[in-house]
């Protein structure tokens, strides 16, 4: 028996700073996995970056443009009132969405039967429907915010 493992470097490099939402949560799992003999029963996948359009089939594309915009040359730059990016940011938030549609892909074609996947940032979902860039269903967060939702919009989900 297998455990589908899904990660990425990339998700390392979110880093708010003294923050406890900190890339040491993936390497304190990756170490625990090692020292309980646990890694050996993984079978090891790296997270694919997320497509725009994935991203599309669950957020409003302005909410995406206006967070592309946003991302800073250096530092941070604030999203809402405790959500950070940092240059690196989007690509971590994309590899965690695609870590989730990844996990789909594999339990729904029959190569895994469980998957875990350890990425951040974690993000928030949005409330009700389609994630929109203002009013009263705004999301807040970043687009790994709703990878449950980009999992069910990975290609082999939109194929059924």
């Amino acid at each position: 028996m297998t455990i589908g493992y899904i990660t990425h470097r990339d998700c390392l490099r979110h880093d708010m700073g003294l923050h406890p939402e900190c890339p040491a949560r993936l390497t304190a799992i990756n170490d625990r996995l090692i020292a309980s003999g646990l890694d050996m029963a993984l079978v090891h996948y790296d997270a694919p970056l997320a497509e725009r359009a994935w991203l599309e089939r669950v957020h409003d594309p302005a909410y995406l443009d206006d967070l592309e915009a946003r991302s800073p040359q250096g530092g941070l730059a604030w999203v809402d009132g405790d959500t950070a990016m940092n240059p690196d940011t989007l690509t971590a938030a994309r590899r965690a969405a695609g870590a989730a549609a990844l996990a789909v892909d594999l339990v729904l074609s029959g190569k895994e039967t469980r998957v875990f996947c350890a990425v951040r940032p974690p993000g928030r979902a949005g409330h009700g429907g389609r994630c929109a860039p203002t009013g009263r269903h705004a999301q807040k967060g970043l687009p790994s915010a709703s990878a449950r939702a980009c999992a069910g919009a990975s290609p082999r989900c939109k194929a059924r």
